[in-house]
């Protein structure tokens, strides 16, 4: 075969030519973690990230408990997963949810023109393995959760990697947002109450999150499921659109950031003492994010005064100057024996330091 025929053969695969850019989700193949290191436990009544823009969350009439991790077992072609494990069943009572949910901001789903009578349909794929078969669930969601077009996919055989596809036909009516907010949701049910379920393969006026009939996998002990190779594009399905390591943590990135991570040393935030014990220092973001973020530290490090020592955290908070590309803190400290107007640094200085900033959907 010649070049030129090998080249026009790629194309024909696209019908729009559109070799890249197809894939709408972000860490689709569950390579970025920022927020955890191994397995993360909650009950079902919490909501949680084991990778990131991913999230878990279930509110289980009995109170089951799931762990969540970033995983090595994956298809070929894939170096991870998202794995769920129930640790403490319980069957999932009528107005009750399980799932993972995957949400697309407005941005970077405006050009599917769901909304309109121009609406594209649209396919989402995936690979899936779980220790229970059936049909299972899902389904898709509008931010204002007025529209849902809920659908199935069965896993045939159990603790097996399976290739899914649904297509899902472009939706005219109801508000689907265009901006940073949320555009398109895609949940996959894994026990959903009968109150939250619905005819599959049709659009409905109320929020269905999967298929009537779909498994309660929540209420099997010790069960697992994983899911990776996520892919949401416009048309029919095509191979997975895999992006480097650095461009998939870039777009992670709008969505949430973490500093020091449990270092003991480097500085990431920068400003003056505005007394002996409170300084006011700016961290300037790696990547414009999606709003002004929430910050929380579960290990406060310590703060520099560059003429005198480094002073022990007690506490933070954001003041007004907090915007998608910077944010100011106020930092309080221990010693008291820093000197108004010195310069001030944030960071470990020997102490274990972990700064989050989150914008998330």
């Amino acid at each position: 075969m010649s070049k030129a025929r090998g080249l026009a053969d790629l194309g024909n695969v696209y019908s729009d030519g559109a070799l890249s850019n197809r894939n709408k989700a972000i860490n689709g193949a569950m390579t970025i973690n920022q927020r955890n290191a191994g397995v993360v436990s909650v009950t079902s009544s919490g909501a949680f990230y084991a990778v990131d823009r991913f999230r878990m969350s279930g509110i289980s009439g009995g109170g089951s408990v799931w762990s969540g991790e970033q995983s090595s077992d994956a298809p070929a072609g894939f170096s991870k997963s998202l794995k769920l494990t129930v640790t403490t069943a319980a069957a999932t009572a009528a107005n009750k949810t399980n799932y993972v949910v995957h949400s697309f901001e407005g941005n970077n789903v405006s050009d599917l023109n769901f909304g309109s009578s121009d609406a594209q349909t649209i396919t989402v794929s995936f690979w899936a393995k779980s220790s229970v078969t059936g049909s299972f669930g899902g389904s898709c969601v509008n931010e204002a959760i007025t529209r849902s077009y809920p659908f199935s996919y069965t896993i045939a055989v159990a603790n097996t990697w399976e290739h899914k596809t649904v297509a899902i036909v472009g939706e005219t009516t109801g508000t689907w947002a265009t901006d940073n907010g949320i555009g398109i949701s895609i949940y996959w049910g894994l026990g959903i109450g009968v109150v939250r379920t619905g005819t599959a393969d049709q659009w409905n006026s109320a929020f269905q999150m999967a298929a009537t009939g779909s498994v309660d996998w929540a209420s099997n002990a010790g069960a697992t499921f994983n899911i990776t190779g996520v892919q949401l594009e416009a048309g029919p399905a095509t191979p997975f659109e895999h992006r480097s390591f650095d461009q998939e943590h870039t777009l992670c990135q709008r969505y949430f950031q973490r500093y020091g991570g449990g270092d003991t040393s480097g500085i990431f935030a920068i400003g003056g003492w505005a007394s002996s014990s409170v300084a006011e220092v700016t961290v300037s973001f790696v990547h414009e994010m999606r709003v002004p973020p929430t910050v929380t530290s579960p290990q406060l490090g310590r703060c520099l005064d560059v003429n005198v020592a480094w002073n022990n955290v007690t506490s933070i908070a954001t003041i007004a100057q907090n915007s998608t590309k910077s944010t100011t803190l106020r930092v309080n400290t221990q010693t008291g024996t820093a000197a108004q107007g010195d310069s001030a640094q944030l960071g470990g200085g020997g102490n274990t330091f972990d700064y989050l900033f989150d914008s998330e959907l």
